[in-house]
């Protein structure tokens, strides 16, 4: 059975000084047969791109994830949720991001606020995205989001340097 999985890419681009990231979701039995859309989904180089973190959305917010061919029924919808901050005296903007199980954009925003990013300065929404919206359905064969409750835990994300294998290696 396939499963959603959210993946923080990490490489350069052309003009850019630092390293990039961008968190994009595909779906796939294993992570490694994602790559060919990990890769498609990126917006730089191809060189040297990597899985800087990823995480299979396997249970949400007191919620199980499921894919299927159907649009979904009514009820609570995934949010991807990335907001931004900045911290007196720091050269920086900071990010921190969740997943929300809400019925609508605005709440799955004010949880997130609520919760990240504590003691920071203009804590601000850089992105708010319904998953269901950005898996881009007809990249993914159909596959649509739903939601049911459930008491299991969380996956955890798993964080380290992924090197993506070239175009034509096998993972």
């Amino acid at each position: 059975m396939p499963h959603l999985y959210a993946v923080l890419l990490g490489g350069e681009a052309p003009g850019s000084n630092t390293e990039l990231h961008d968190v994009v979701f595909v779906v796939g039995d294993r992570l490694d047969d994602t790559i060919p859309a990990l890769r498609a989904k990126w917006f730089g180089s191809q060189h040297g791109l990597h899985v800087d973190s990823y995480r299979v959305l396997d249970v949400v917010d007191g919620h199980r994830v499921e894919l299927t061919r159907e649009a979904s029924a009514s009820g609570p919808r995934l949010f991807f949720v990335n907001l931004g901050g900045y911290r007196d005296g720091e050269f920086a903007e900071a990010h921190a991001n969740t997943f929300v199980a809400a019925s609508d954009a605005e709440t799955a925003k004010a949880r997130a606020k609520a919760s990240l990013l504590q003691g920071y300065e203009s804590v601000h929404t850089d992105d708010l995205y319904d998953v269901d919206a950005c898996l881009e359905l007809d990249a993914v064969d159909g596959w649509r989001v739903r939601l049911a409750p459930t008491a299991e835990a969380e996956s955890r994300p798993v964080n380290g340097y992924h090197p993506l294998p070239a175009p034509g290696d096998h993972a």
